[in-house]
């Protein structure tokens, strides 16, 4: 015998499945869950923006409560402040937000993304961001249309733009399926 033929004769042959089932279970695909990325975005991204424009408001409150304490005025205005102005901004900006963050979902959702490297969170960011901005740029274009907005209330895209950006990205961290 030749050295071919001892090689061939260790050789297994293929053999192919012999039922349907076996050949089903070989080409399961994972699906995406549209389901939970669109109603966790409408859900969380709403709890989460809110959370961070209210951190953002009592940030706001102490520095400018500082500022009164160097100044002259009362302790007492920190804590009324904080107790009148934070609850009220959160569920402002829960209300407000819940568009542009179903929107985000939907929009994420629909691109399939899914989480396999840290660049994919600034893909995330930048739909949280972008989405956000232009809602809000849309509403304050009608406002000023209809003589309800100056041009100068147009800057407070830019700090609307950071909690949608930083909203998407930490629900995105929670929803979003990793790879």
């Amino acid at each position: 015998m030749n050295k071919e033929q001892k090689n061939s004769k260790n050789l297994t042959p293929y053999h192919p499945p012999q039922s349907m089932q076996n050949i089903e279970l070989q080409t399961i695909e994972v699906e995406y869950p549209n389901k939970t990325v669109v109603g966790s975005y409408a859900v969380l991204g709403t709890l989460v923006g809110g959370g961070v424009t209210g951190a953002f408001a009592g940030l706001i409150v102490i520095f400018r409560t500082l500022w009164t304490l160097w100044t002259g005025e009362g302790a007492m205005y920190l804590v009324s402040s904080l107790f009148q102005v934070v609850p009220i901004v959160v569920l402002l900006a829960m209300i407000a937000g819940f568009i542009p963050a179903l929107v985000t979902g939907i929009v994420l959702a629909w691109n399939k993304v899914v989480i396999s490297h840290y660049r994919d969170y600034i893909k995330v960011a930048v739909c949280g961001l972008v989405i956000s901005t232009g809602l809000d740029f849309f509403l304050l274009l009608v406002g000023l249309f209809f003589g309800m907005v100056a041009v100068r209330e147009f800057i407070i895209c830019i700090p609307i733009a950071l909690v949608g950006a930083i909203s998407a990205v930490i629900v995105g961290k929670w929803v979003l399926p990793k790879a």
